[in-house]
Protein backbone atom coordinates (compact mmCIF):
# COMPACT_ATOMS: atom_id res chain seq x y z
CA UNK A 1 0.00 0.00 0.00
CA UNK A 2 2.85 2.41 1.09
CA UNK A 3 4.62 2.04 -2.72
CA UNK A 4 1.53 3.00 -4.43
CA UNK A 5 0.94 6.17 -2.70
CA UNK A 6 4.53 6.97 -3.27
CA UNK A 7 4.23 6.18 -6.67
CA UNK A 8 0.45 8.05 -7.75
CA UNK A 9 -0.32 10.09 -10.38
CA UNK A 10 -0.75 13.17 -8.16
CA UNK A 11 3.11 13.10 -6.71
CA UNK A 12 4.30 13.07 -9.80
CA UNK A 13 2.06 15.51 -11.49
CA UNK A 14 3.51 18.15 -8.47
CA UNK A 15 6.58 17.80 -9.63
CA UNK A 16 6.25 18.37 -13.19
CA UNK A 17 3.57 21.12 -12.50
CA UNK A 18 5.68 22.90 -10.03
CA UNK A 19 9.27 22.59 -11.13
CA UNK A 20 10.14 25.70 -8.76
CA UNK A 21 8.84 26.80 -5.69
CA UNK A 22 9.28 30.16 -4.01
CA UNK A 23 11.85 30.85 -7.03
CA UNK A 24 14.80 28.89 -5.61
CA UNK A 25 13.14 25.29 -4.46
CA UNK A 26 12.92 22.54 -6.65
CA UNK A 27 10.94 19.26 -5.87
CA UNK A 28 13.55 16.27 -6.35
CA UNK A 29 10.95 13.05 -5.21
CA UNK A 30 8.03 12.11 -3.36
CA UNK A 31 9.02 11.40 -0.07
CA UNK A 32 5.76 10.52 2.40
CA UNK A 33 2.04 11.20 2.57
CA UNK A 34 0.79 11.78 5.75
CA UNK A 35 -3.16 12.50 6.25
CA UNK A 36 -3.03 15.98 5.26
CA UNK A 37 -0.33 16.98 2.95
CA UNK A 38 2.22 15.31 1.01
CA UNK A 39 5.78 15.70 1.95
CA UNK A 40 8.77 16.16 -0.95
CA UNK A 41 12.85 15.71 -1.22
CA UNK A 42 14.12 19.62 -2.60
CA UNK A 43 16.99 21.24 -3.11
CA UNK A 44 17.75 25.45 -2.75
CA UNK A 45 19.26 25.63 -6.68
CA UNK A 46 21.23 28.50 -5.27
CA UNK A 47 23.03 26.84 -1.90
CA UNK A 48 22.80 23.51 -2.65
CA UNK A 49 20.49 22.79 0.87
CA UNK A 50 18.27 19.55 0.77
CA UNK A 51 14.97 20.87 1.77
CA UNK A 52 11.65 19.09 3.14
CA UNK A 53 8.39 20.50 0.66
CA UNK A 54 5.38 19.57 2.57
CA UNK A 55 2.14 20.70 0.49
CA UNK A 56 -1.45 20.48 1.41
CA UNK A 57 -4.32 21.19 -1.36
CA UNK A 58 -5.59 24.79 -0.40
CA UNK A 59 -9.22 24.22 -1.53
CA UNK A 60 -9.69 22.28 2.36
CA UNK A 61 -11.66 24.11 5.16
CA UNK A 62 -9.25 23.12 7.54
CA UNK A 63 -5.91 24.52 7.57
CA UNK A 64 -3.49 22.25 8.74
CA UNK A 65 -0.27 22.97 6.84
CA UNK A 66 -1.06 27.38 7.81
CA UNK A 67 -1.45 26.14 11.57
CA UNK A 68 0.88 23.79 11.85
CA UNK A 69 3.65 26.44 10.40
CA UNK A 70 2.39 28.96 12.60
CA UNK A 71 3.10 26.42 15.74
CA UNK A 72 6.65 25.04 14.33
CA UNK A 73 7.90 29.30 14.20
CA UNK A 74 6.59 30.05 17.17
CA UNK A 75 8.29 26.67 19.10
CA UNK A 76 11.30 27.33 17.01
CA UNK A 77 14.42 25.87 18.85
CA UNK A 78 14.38 22.96 21.38
CA UNK A 79 14.72 20.34 18.56
CA UNK A 80 12.00 21.51 16.54
CA UNK A 81 12.59 21.92 12.68
CA UNK A 82 12.28 25.97 11.69
CA UNK A 83 10.21 27.32 9.30
CA UNK A 84 12.45 28.25 5.80
CA UNK A 85 9.72 29.50 4.11
CA UNK A 86 5.80 29.39 4.23
CA UNK A 87 3.42 30.80 1.65
CA UNK A 88 0.99 29.27 -1.70
CA UNK A 89 0.34 28.92 -5.35
CA UNK A 90 -3.17 28.87 -6.86
CA UNK A 91 -3.11 25.30 -5.84
CA UNK A 92 -1.20 24.46 -2.39
CA UNK A 93 -0.15 25.69 0.85
CA UNK A 94 3.53 25.40 1.10
CA UNK A 95 6.07 24.64 3.72
CA UNK A 96 10.20 24.60 3.10
CA UNK A 97 12.01 23.15 6.22
CA UNK A 98 15.50 21.55 6.87
CA UNK A 99 15.79 18.19 5.86
CA UNK A 100 16.91 16.73 8.95
CA UNK A 101 17.86 13.13 8.32
CA UNK A 102 16.77 9.74 7.94
CA UNK A 103 13.35 9.23 9.58
CA UNK A 104 12.88 6.51 12.66
CA UNK A 105 11.37 3.83 10.22
CA UNK A 106 14.79 3.99 7.11
CA UNK A 107 16.49 3.74 10.35
CA UNK A 108 14.81 0.79 11.58
CA UNK A 109 15.32 -0.50 8.64
CA UNK A 110 18.90 -0.32 8.05
CA UNK A 111 19.30 -1.84 11.70
CA UNK A 112 16.67 -4.86 10.53
CA UNK A 113 14.12 -4.28 12.83
CA UNK A 114 15.95 -4.03 16.30
CA UNK A 115 16.73 -0.94 17.71
CA UNK A 116 18.97 -1.62 21.04
CA UNK A 117 17.03 -1.22 24.35
CA UNK A 118 19.93 1.56 25.12
CA UNK A 119 18.98 3.92 21.60
CA UNK A 120 15.04 3.25 22.83
CA UNK A 121 16.13 4.81 26.36
CA UNK A 122 17.73 7.54 25.01
CA UNK A 123 15.44 8.17 22.07
CA UNK A 124 12.81 8.44 24.87
CA UNK A 125 14.31 10.86 26.49
CA UNK A 126 14.64 12.96 24.19
CA UNK A 127 10.72 12.56 23.02
CA UNK A 128 9.28 13.02 26.47
CA UNK A 129 11.79 16.24 26.98
CA UNK A 130 10.40 17.62 23.38
CA UNK A 131 7.09 17.38 24.55
CA UNK A 132 7.42 18.54 28.11
CA UNK A 133 9.05 21.51 26.59
CA UNK A 134 6.11 22.09 23.89
CA UNK A 135 3.57 21.89 27.05
CA UNK A 136 5.53 24.52 28.73
CA UNK A 137 4.71 26.64 26.19
CA UNK A 138 1.28 25.85 26.76
CA UNK A 139 0.86 23.89 23.49
CA UNK A 140 -1.03 20.77 23.42
CA UNK A 141 -0.13 18.57 20.75
CA UNK A 142 -2.86 16.32 19.56
CA UNK A 143 -1.25 14.04 16.88
CA UNK A 144 1.68 12.52 18.64
CA UNK A 145 2.67 9.07 17.08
Amino acid sequence: MYSSLIKSSTNTTFIKKYPLIFKKYRPLKHLSKGAFSNIYLGINKITKEKVAIKIEERNKIDKYLETECFFLFSLKGHGIPKVISFGHNKDYDILVMPLLGKSLHEIQLSKNYNFEFKDICLLAIQIIERIQWVHSQKIIHRDIK
